[in-house]
Protein backbone atom coordinates (compact mmCIF):
# COMPACT_ATOMS: atom_id res chain seq x y z
CA UNK A 1 0.00 0.00 0.00
CA UNK A 2 1.22 3.58 -0.59
CA UNK A 3 0.16 6.77 -0.64
CA UNK A 4 -0.50 8.39 -4.20
CA UNK A 5 -1.69 11.82 -5.48
CA UNK A 6 -4.80 11.71 -7.58
CA UNK A 7 -5.73 14.30 -10.73
CA UNK A 8 -8.09 16.48 -7.83
CA UNK A 9 -5.09 16.98 -6.14
CA UNK A 10 -6.28 14.63 -3.29
CA UNK A 11 -3.99 11.62 -1.71
CA UNK A 12 -5.41 8.42 -1.18
CA UNK A 13 -3.97 5.07 -0.37
CA UNK A 14 -3.42 2.72 -3.04
CA UNK A 15 -2.29 -0.60 -3.95
CA UNK A 16 -1.39 0.39 -7.15
CA UNK A 17 -1.06 3.81 -9.27
CA UNK A 18 -2.53 2.73 -12.80
CA UNK A 19 -5.62 1.14 -11.68
CA UNK A 20 -6.37 3.63 -8.74
CA UNK A 21 -6.26 6.38 -11.38
CA UNK A 22 -8.59 4.47 -14.07
CA UNK A 23 -10.79 3.88 -10.54
CA UNK A 24 -11.19 7.74 -10.04
CA UNK A 25 -11.34 8.50 -13.48
CA UNK A 26 -14.41 6.30 -13.57
CA UNK A 27 -16.21 7.51 -10.33
CA UNK A 28 -14.71 11.16 -10.51
CA UNK A 29 -14.57 11.89 -13.71
CA UNK A 30 -17.56 9.86 -15.84
CA UNK A 31 -19.44 9.25 -12.62
CA UNK A 32 -20.39 5.53 -14.42
CA UNK A 33 -22.29 4.70 -11.35
CA UNK A 34 -24.53 7.58 -11.57
CA UNK A 35 -25.86 7.33 -15.20
CA UNK A 36 -29.43 6.96 -16.45
CA UNK A 37 -31.37 8.11 -13.89
CA UNK A 38 -29.46 6.51 -10.91
CA UNK A 39 -29.80 9.02 -8.32
CA UNK A 40 -28.61 9.50 -4.47
CA UNK A 41 -29.72 11.82 -2.00
CA UNK A 42 -29.09 12.75 1.60
CA UNK A 43 -29.37 10.05 3.96
CA UNK A 44 -29.80 7.57 1.97
CA UNK A 45 -28.80 3.87 2.38
CA UNK A 46 -25.72 2.54 -0.14
CA UNK A 47 -24.37 -1.50 -0.23
CA UNK A 48 -21.06 -0.44 -1.95
CA UNK A 49 -20.03 -4.39 -3.16
CA UNK A 50 -16.82 -4.63 -4.22
CA UNK A 51 -15.48 -1.35 -2.31
CA UNK A 52 -12.08 -2.36 -3.57
CA UNK A 53 -10.13 0.81 -1.99
CA UNK A 54 -12.93 3.00 -1.28
CA UNK A 55 -13.41 5.55 -3.73
CA UNK A 56 -17.27 5.70 -4.54
CA UNK A 57 -18.16 5.11 -0.99
CA UNK A 58 -15.36 8.22 -0.71
CA UNK A 59 -16.79 10.40 -3.55
CA UNK A 60 -20.65 9.65 -2.47
CA UNK A 61 -19.85 10.34 1.25
CA UNK A 62 -18.28 13.64 0.33
CA UNK A 63 -20.93 14.67 -1.89
CA UNK A 64 -24.09 13.56 0.06
CA UNK A 65 -25.05 13.89 3.37
CA UNK A 66 -25.82 11.41 6.13
CA UNK A 67 -25.22 8.60 3.76
CA UNK A 68 -25.37 5.07 5.27
CA UNK A 69 -22.99 3.14 3.45
CA UNK A 70 -22.02 -0.30 4.04
CA UNK A 71 -18.58 -1.30 1.56
CA UNK A 72 -17.79 -4.79 1.04
CA UNK A 73 -13.74 -5.90 -0.01
CA UNK A 74 -13.12 -9.18 0.34
CA UNK A 75 -8.90 -9.07 -0.55
CA UNK A 76 -6.96 -8.22 2.76
CA UNK A 77 -4.38 -6.42 1.01
CA UNK A 78 -7.12 -4.04 -0.41
CA UNK A 79 -9.06 -4.03 2.55
CA UNK A 80 -6.09 -2.06 4.28
CA UNK A 81 -6.30 0.46 1.39
CA UNK A 82 -9.80 0.83 2.18
CA UNK A 83 -9.41 0.80 5.89
CA UNK A 84 -6.64 3.78 5.26
CA UNK A 85 -9.28 6.01 2.84
CA UNK A 86 -12.11 5.66 5.33
CA UNK A 87 -10.61 6.44 8.15
CA UNK A 88 -11.70 10.31 7.80
CA UNK A 89 -15.38 8.98 7.04
CA UNK A 90 -15.91 6.12 10.26
CA UNK A 91 -19.64 6.52 9.57
CA UNK A 92 -18.76 4.36 6.90
CA UNK A 93 -19.27 0.47 7.66
CA UNK A 94 -16.57 -1.93 5.93
CA UNK A 95 -17.12 -5.07 6.01
CA UNK A 96 -13.48 -7.40 4.66
CA UNK A 97 -15.71 -9.86 3.06
CA UNK A 98 -17.22 -10.40 -0.46
CA UNK A 99 -20.61 -11.43 -1.02
CA UNK A 100 -21.56 -14.36 -3.23
CA UNK A 101 -24.27 -17.11 -3.45
CA UNK A 102 -23.37 -19.22 -0.10
CA UNK A 103 -21.51 -18.96 3.23
CA UNK A 104 -17.82 -20.14 2.26
CA UNK A 105 -14.29 -19.58 1.76
CA UNK A 106 -12.76 -19.44 -1.38
CA UNK A 107 -9.93 -18.83 -3.47
CA UNK A 108 -9.35 -15.45 -4.84
CA UNK A 109 -6.17 -14.00 -7.40
CA UNK A 110 -5.18 -10.48 -6.42
CA UNK A 111 -3.22 -8.62 -8.50
CA UNK A 112 -0.76 -5.95 -7.58
CA UNK A 113 -0.38 -4.70 -10.39
CA UNK A 114 -3.78 -4.09 -11.18
CA UNK A 115 -5.75 -4.70 -8.03
CA UNK A 116 -9.16 -3.34 -9.18
CA UNK A 117 -9.45 -6.31 -11.09
CA UNK A 118 -8.76 -9.21 -8.41
CA UNK A 119 -11.28 -12.14 -8.91
CA UNK A 120 -12.16 -15.38 -7.71
CA UNK A 121 -13.34 -15.83 -11.34
CA UNK A 122 -10.66 -14.86 -13.52
CA UNK A 123 -11.17 -14.08 -17.42
CA UNK A 124 -9.52 -16.00 -20.03
CA UNK A 125 -6.13 -14.80 -21.16
CA UNK A 126 -7.04 -16.15 -24.77
CA UNK A 127 -10.41 -14.24 -25.25
CA UNK A 128 -9.00 -10.87 -23.61
CA UNK A 129 -6.40 -10.74 -26.08
CA UNK A 130 -8.78 -11.49 -28.88
CA UNK A 131 -10.57 -8.87 -27.81
CA UNK A 132 -8.05 -6.24 -27.28
CA UNK A 133 -6.56 -7.48 -30.84
CA UNK A 134 -9.70 -5.97 -32.60
CA UNK A 135 -9.51 -2.75 -31.34
CA UNK A 136 -5.88 -1.90 -31.45
CA UNK A 137 -4.86 -3.76 -34.86
CA UNK A 138 -5.98 -0.40 -36.86
CA UNK A 139 -3.15 2.48 -37.44
CA UNK A 140 0.21 2.18 -37.37
CA UNK A 141 -0.71 -1.06 -35.60
CA UNK A 142 -1.39 -2.53 -38.83
CA UNK A 143 2.02 -2.70 -39.33
CA UNK A 144 2.64 -5.31 -37.01
CA UNK A 145 1.70 -8.88 -37.67
CA UNK A 146 -1.12 -10.08 -36.00
CA UNK A 147 0.39 -13.30 -34.59
CA UNK A 148 3.27 -10.93 -33.68
CA UNK A 149 0.87 -8.35 -32.36
CA UNK A 150 -1.56 -11.06 -29.99
CA UNK A 151 1.86 -12.69 -28.71
CA UNK A 152 2.80 -8.99 -27.29
CA UNK A 153 -0.69 -8.59 -26.02
CA UNK A 154 -0.89 -11.96 -24.41
CA UNK A 155 2.90 -11.19 -22.63
CA UNK A 156 1.30 -7.76 -20.89
CA UNK A 157 -1.39 -9.52 -19.54
CA UNK A 158 0.56 -12.19 -18.31
CA UNK A 159 3.06 -9.57 -16.70
CA UNK A 160 0.23 -7.67 -15.56
CA UNK A 161 -2.03 -10.48 -14.11
CA UNK A 162 0.27 -12.31 -11.90
CA UNK A 163 -1.57 -13.40 -8.91
CA UNK A 164 -0.74 -14.16 -5.53
CA UNK A 165 -3.44 -16.48 -3.93
CA UNK A 166 -5.65 -15.72 -0.81
CA UNK A 167 -8.22 -17.45 0.86
CA UNK A 168 -11.63 -15.04 1.57
CA UNK A 169 -14.85 -15.06 3.12
CA UNK A 170 -17.95 -14.69 1.23
CA UNK A 171 -21.79 -14.27 2.50
CA UNK A 172 -24.80 -13.63 1.10
CA UNK A 173 -26.45 -10.28 0.37
CA UNK A 174 -29.52 -10.91 2.13
CA UNK A 175 -27.21 -12.35 5.19
CA UNK A 176 -25.89 -8.98 5.42
CA UNK A 177 -29.28 -7.41 5.02
CA UNK A 178 -30.59 -9.47 8.08
CA UNK A 179 -27.41 -8.94 10.45
CA UNK A 180 -27.23 -5.36 9.79
CA UNK A 181 -30.95 -4.58 9.91
CA UNK A 182 -31.50 -3.02 6.49
CA UNK A 183 -34.98 -2.09 5.89
CA UNK A 184 -34.04 -0.65 2.35
CA UNK A 185 -31.37 -0.58 -0.28
CA UNK A 186 -31.36 3.00 -1.82
CA UNK A 187 -28.57 1.71 -4.42
CA UNK A 188 -26.84 -1.24 -5.11
CA UNK A 189 -23.32 -0.50 -6.36
CA UNK A 190 -22.10 -3.78 -7.83
CA UNK A 191 -18.34 -4.15 -9.54
CA UNK A 192 -17.59 -7.86 -8.27
CA UNK A 193 -15.09 -8.90 -10.95
CA UNK A 194 -16.92 -11.20 -13.03
CA UNK A 195 -19.34 -12.50 -10.11
CA UNK A 196 -22.11 -10.57 -10.82
CA UNK A 197 -23.92 -13.62 -11.30
CA UNK A 198 -22.98 -14.84 -7.92
CA UNK A 199 -23.94 -12.02 -5.71
CA UNK A 200 -27.40 -11.44 -7.00
CA UNK A 201 -28.17 -15.13 -6.43
CA UNK A 202 -27.45 -14.50 -2.88
CA UNK A 203 -30.17 -11.98 -2.89
CA UNK A 204 -33.35 -13.67 -1.69
CA UNK A 205 -37.18 -13.33 -3.04
CA UNK A 206 -38.08 -11.13 -0.05
CA UNK A 207 -35.15 -9.16 -0.22
CA UNK A 208 -35.85 -8.04 -3.66
CA UNK A 209 -38.15 -5.59 -3.01
CA UNK A 210 -35.68 -3.52 -0.72
CA UNK A 211 -33.30 -2.92 -3.39
CA UNK A 212 -34.63 0.23 -4.84
CA UNK A 213 -31.99 1.18 -7.74
CA UNK A 214 -28.75 -1.18 -9.26
CA UNK A 215 -25.65 -0.07 -11.11
CA UNK A 216 -23.47 -2.57 -12.11
CA UNK A 217 -20.56 -3.56 -14.02
CA UNK A 218 -21.25 -7.10 -15.94
CA UNK A 219 -18.16 -9.04 -17.34
CA UNK A 220 -19.37 -10.93 -20.27
CA UNK A 221 -15.32 -12.42 -20.35
CA UNK A 222 -16.33 -14.19 -16.83
CA UNK A 223 -15.97 -18.08 -17.24
CA UNK A 224 -19.91 -17.77 -17.29
CA UNK A 225 -19.96 -14.52 -19.49
CA UNK A 226 -21.73 -15.39 -22.74
CA UNK A 227 -25.40 -15.58 -21.80
CA UNK A 228 -24.78 -12.88 -18.77
CA UNK A 229 -26.72 -10.16 -20.30
CA UNK A 230 -29.85 -12.29 -21.52
CA UNK A 231 -29.59 -13.85 -17.82
CA UNK A 232 -29.45 -10.88 -16.05
CA UNK A 233 -32.19 -8.79 -18.02
CA UNK A 234 -34.57 -11.83 -17.92
CA UNK A 235 -33.97 -12.04 -13.59
CA UNK A 236 -34.25 -7.93 -13.41
CA UNK A 237 -37.24 -8.17 -14.94
CA UNK A 238 -38.93 -10.87 -13.45
CA UNK A 239 -38.00 -9.05 -9.79
CA UNK A 240 -39.77 -5.61 -11.40
CA UNK A 241 -37.26 -3.53 -12.89
CA UNK A 242 -36.89 -1.49 -15.84
CA UNK A 243 -33.15 -0.88 -16.93
CA UNK A 244 -30.46 0.25 -19.06
CA UNK A 245 -27.55 -1.40 -20.82
CA UNK A 246 -24.90 0.56 -21.71
CA UNK A 247 -22.69 -1.49 -24.24
CA UNK A 248 -20.66 1.63 -25.28
CA UNK A 249 -19.30 2.27 -22.13
CA UNK A 250 -15.45 2.83 -21.32
CA UNK A 251 -14.40 -0.58 -21.20
CA UNK A 252 -17.22 -2.20 -23.84
CA UNK A 253 -14.37 -3.17 -26.00
CA UNK A 254 -13.13 -5.81 -23.71
CA UNK A 255 -16.90 -6.97 -22.68
CA UNK A 256 -17.16 -5.07 -19.43
CA UNK A 257 -20.36 -2.92 -19.92
CA UNK A 258 -22.48 -0.98 -17.74
CA UNK A 259 -26.21 -2.12 -16.37
CA UNK A 260 -28.57 0.50 -14.52
CA UNK A 261 -31.52 -1.20 -13.04
CA UNK A 262 -34.53 1.40 -11.30
CA UNK A 263 -37.58 -0.82 -9.34
CA UNK A 264 -40.70 -0.59 -10.81
CA UNK A 265 -43.17 1.85 -8.61
CA UNK A 266 -45.69 -0.39 -7.11
CA UNK A 267 -47.53 2.51 -6.18
CA UNK A 268 -48.41 3.31 -10.11
CA UNK A 269 -49.85 0.01 -11.17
Amino acid sequence: MKQIKLSNDAFIFAIDKMTAEDVYQEIYVDQVYLRNGIQLYDGDVVFDVGANIGLFSKYAVEKYRNLHIYAFEPIPQIFEALQANMKAHPSVKLFNIGLSDKKEAIEFLYYPKVSADSTAHPFDMDDQAELIMKTYHQGKAKLVPKRLMRYLILRKLKSLYKPVRVTCPLETLSDMIETQHIDHIDLLKLDAENAERQVLAGINDNDWKKIKQIAMEIHTTSPDGKTLVDDLSALLRSKGYSFVLDTQSRFSFIGVHMLYAHKHDESSK
